[in-house]
């Protein structure tokens, strides 16, 4: 379901201003609604459905470079939100008759977001340069200049932490309703 819904998301896309060609896409979403209610392994085989799905309903001139790419963007995501869930589990269990009740959802999600953050902009500008220094060449032909890959780096970052300002809380928000109101899948 999640998977689906994920790739039912990927068209919808907004241009990005300092990065022409572009887009913030929405499909990460879902993926991270699995992984806060039914954690990793849910999560990761989500991300995983999605890749393939994205590889046969969505190709484009990444050609087979984008999946694992989608895999790698995921990854980095989960490894933030997994240090920031220790944090937090342990933070909000010592910590949570100090908290009123309508605050009990914004700290949780700002540690999730924070370090979704940081993970992606500590991974992510050496994956995206080694994906266009190495394997992108082989996709359309020719090589890409290092000063022009360097010259992306700002635009790179600064999607990187974007991306998880508009996906985190979304995500946290919407898994909190779901299991508060259907009881699915793990309490956060």
């Amino acid at each position: 379901m999640f998977a689906a819904l994920s790739m039912a998301l990927e068209p919808l896309r907004i241009p990005i201003f300092f990065w022409p060609g572009q887009y913030f896409h929405f499909w990460e979403v879902p993926v991270i609604i699995a992984f806060f209610l039914f954690g990793f392994k849910v999560g990761f085989s989500v991300a995983i459905l999605d890749a393939i799905g994205y590889i046969t309903l969505f190709p484009d001139g990444a050609g087979i470079i984008g999946p694992p790419w989608r895999i790698v963007v995921i990854l980095t995501m989960f490894t933030g939100l997994l240090l920031a869930k220790k944090i937090v589990s342990h933070y909000f269990i010592i910590n949570d008759k100090n908290l009123q009740k309508e605050k009990r959802w914004t700290k949780p999600v700002l540690f999730f977001t924070v370090f979704a953050i940081i993970s992606r902009v500590v991974i992510m500008p050496f994956v995206d340069f080694a994906v266009y220094k190495f394997l992108l060449p082989f996709v359309i032909g020719h090589s890409i200049p290092d000063i022009y890959i360097m010259s992306l780096m700002p635009a790179i970052i600064f999607f990187n932490i974007v991306v998880p300002l508009y996906t985190i809380p979304i995500a946290y928000l919407t898994s909190k309703t779901i299991h508060t109101n259907m009881k699915i899948g793990n309490a956060l």
